[in-house]
């Protein structure tokens, strides 16, 4: 039922693993904006074999695998390198992109998705309990949640009546805020 630590064998693997969270955003929204820039810019990293790519709501993976050559400490850089330069030019909504190194010994034991007939925020609100229901398992090291629905109120403003009304755009949009 449990496997010792010591039988996980150290194998280094030069992948890694760059999350950007873009609330709100649907999956072409967030590839378009925010993805493809960080994409284009890990490509011009040195001894960078494959970048791939998946995006979702309100959140996009790139995967980075390097040739066997590079090493972890220059990887590392060079992908917070890119980060940081990319970065400034992302929607200021998007958080800042995460990076995490694949180890096999940090690998998930099970991952799965919850689904149901409910609006966004009560799943989520369930899952979150039952976030911590996991965590209070013996052995458990951790358990991420991802996915929270973010609320937006969308406004279509009328320009022929903004107009005939003789308002300006801007004091609308900070009568709103």
């Amino acid at each position: 039922m449990s496997i010792p630590k010591e039988a996980t064998p150290s194998v280094n693997i030069p992948y890694y693993i760059v999350s950007v969270v873009y609330p709100g955003a649907d999956p072409a929204t967030i590839e378009e904006q925010a993805v493809n820039k960080l994409e284009q810019r890990f490509k011009s990293i040195s001894l960078i074999k494959k970048v791939t790519s998946t995006s979702a709501s309100n959140m996009g993976i790139i995967s980075l695998e390097f040739y066997p050559t590079k090493s972890d400490i220059n990887a590392t850089n060079d992908i917070k390198a890119a980060i940081d330069q990319v970065y400034p030019t992302l929607p200021s909504d998007v958080k800042v992109p995460s990076l995490k190194k694949v180890d096999i010994s940090d690998t998930p034991i099970y991952t799965f998705s919850v689904a149901a007939h409910y609006p966004p925020a009560v799943i989520y609100d369930k899952v979150r309990a039952l976030e911590d229901k996991i965590k209070s398992v013996p052995g458990v090291g951790e358990v991420t949640v991802i996915g929270k629905p973010i609320q937006e109120i969308k406004i279509n403003f009328d320009a022929d009546k903004i107009a005939a009304l003789d308002l300006d755009i801007s004091m609308i949009v900070g009568m709103l805020k």
